[in-house]
C-alpha cells in the first residue's frame, strides 16, 4: 500500500552533482582520505521512542537520494558521522557517488564496502552531527508492518513510503548469507538502496529489488531487501582489513 508521498528538495541540479564527483570535488571540506581510521561505526543512538507512521516526518530526515550517473536510488544515514547504506547495483564501477540531504545540501559520498553478492554498500560521507536512524538488533517477525522509504524520479524529487507486511525470508543460495526479506509491495525503481523500516522506525532491510506481477504466480509485485543484520557485518569490516 502506497502510503504518502514526501517533497525532497534539490540543491542543485543533479547534473551538477555527477560533475561534482566525477572531478574529485569535494564539498564541505572534503571526503576523508585513505589514512583515516575510527575504530569502529557508532551506532545511531536513539533521541527517541519513533512510531510509524505517526513519525513518519522525522524519518524522512535520515533518508537521502544517491546518484551515480544516470543511476538514481535511495540511502539512509546509519551513523552520525555519514554512514549510510544503499544498494550496491547504483554504485557500480565508481568509488564516489553524488549523496542528496534532507537539508538540500549535496555532498561527495565516497564508497568504503560493495558487496555485489547482496547487493549492499557503505558509503561515507564528511561531517558529524547527522540524523540518522538505528539498525534493529532483531529479526522482525513474519507479518510485521514494514515501512519502505524510497525516491520517486519524478519533477520536485518526491519520496513515496509503502507499507505492507513481512511476507517471508527467502534463503540465499550464498553461503553464511542471510536470507533475502520478502515483501509484496510495489515499489519505485528509484526505491532501490531506500530503508525497510520497523513499526518503532529502525532499519531493518535495505531494498534490493522487485519482481513484477507478470513474474510472479499470484499476479502480485514481490520486492526484497536485505536484512540489516547483514548490513552491519558490512559496515564494521570497513576497518577490520
Amino acid at each position: 500500500m502506497r502510503f504518502q508521498a514526501y517533497r525532497k528538495p534539490l540543491a542543485t541540479a543533479l547534473g551538477l552533482a555527477v560533475a561534482m564527483v566525477a572531478n574529485g570535488s569535494e564539498h564541505a571540506g572534503g571526503l576523508p582520505g585513505q589514512s583515516d581510521r575510527e575504530p569502529l561505526i557508532q551506532p545511531c543512538a536513539r533521541q527517541a521512542r519513533l512510531a510509524l507512521p505517526r513519525d513518519l516526518d522525522r524519518v524522512m530526515d535520515s533518508v537521502v537520494i544517491v546518484q551515480n550517473g544516470g543511476e538514481i536510488g535511495s540511502g539512509v544515514l546509519v551513523s552520525e558521522t555519514g554512514h549510510i547504506l544503499t544498494a550496491a547495483h547504483l554504485l557500480r564501477s565508481t568509488v564516489r557517488a553524488a549523496v542528496y540531504l534532507a537539508s538540500g545540501d549535496v555532498q561527495a559520498g565516497q564508497v568504503l564496502r560493495l558487496d555485489s553478492s547482496q547487493d549492499i554498500a557503505v558509503l561515507k560521507i564528511r561531517g558529524h552531527g547527522y540524523p540518522c536512524l538505528p539498525i534493529t538488533p532483531n529479526v522482525p517477525p513474519l507479518g510485521s508492518r514494514i515501512f519502505a522509504v524510497g525516491f520517486l524520479p519524478v519533477q520536485n524529487a518526491r519520496f513515496v513510503v509503502s507499507e505492507g507486511p513481512l511476507q517471508a525470508y527467502q534463503a540465499s543460495a550464498l553461503k553464511n548469507a542471510p536470507a533475502y526479506i520478502r515483501t509484496g509491495m510495489a515499489l519505485q525503481p528509484g526505491s532501490s538502496g531506500g530503508p525497510l523500516l520497523d513499526a518503532q522506525g529502525q532499519v531493518a532491510g535495505i531494498i534490493s529489488g522487485q519482481i513484477g506481477a507478470t513474474a510472479h504466480a499470484r499476479g502480485q509485485p514481490v520486492s526484497f531487501g536485505v536484512p540489516a543484520r547483514f548490513a552491519v557485518r558490512l559496515i564494521q569490516s570497513v576497518w577490520r582489513d
